[in-house]
């Protein structure tokens, strides 16, 4: 699978590594596996890594499609949470930023960042999350 993740249920924390090439069939699929896994606890907050993606699959619809999935699913039983986006390169930006405008509604606070440090402090992890496999 394109879209990897880690529940790390101690710091009610996804980390989330988007891996190869990836498209927008590949995102609903991805994320409803992380709603539906056992670990997973609405409310939780994200990081999500795409520094080894190659995302010319991945569209403006298929943004918002997610968003949409992402707050019908969490509608009315948490608030406050928040995704950390690491998108180094300039496509990969451009297209969170694209996420985080259709979140905006949402109780999803999403941020896009280049700097992997920079979004792990946002989220408020501990430094050696840098060390893993995910944002590093």
């Amino acid at each position: 699978m394109p879209i990897e993740f880690t529940i790390d249920t101690d710091r009610a924390l996804v980390l989330t590594s988007w891996i190869g090439d990836v498209a927008d069939t590949d995102l609903m699929p991805a994320y409803r596996r992380i709603m539906e896994s056992k670990a997973f606890s609405p409310g939780f907050d994200e990081i999500v890594d795409l520094g080894g993606a190659r995302i010319n699959g991945v569209t403006s619809t298929g943004m918002r499609e997610l968003a949409d999935m992402v707050d019908r699913q969490l509608a009315g039983c948490c608030s406050g949470f928040r995704t950390a986006i690491v998108a180094p390169g300039p496509l990969p930006y451009g297209v969170s930023r694209q996420y985080a405008v259709y979140a905006d509604p949402s109780p999803e606070e999403v941020r896009v960042f280049r700097d992997p440090a920079a979004a792990v402090a946002w989220i408020g992890a501990d430094a050696p999350l840098l060390n893993d496999r995910h944002c590093g």
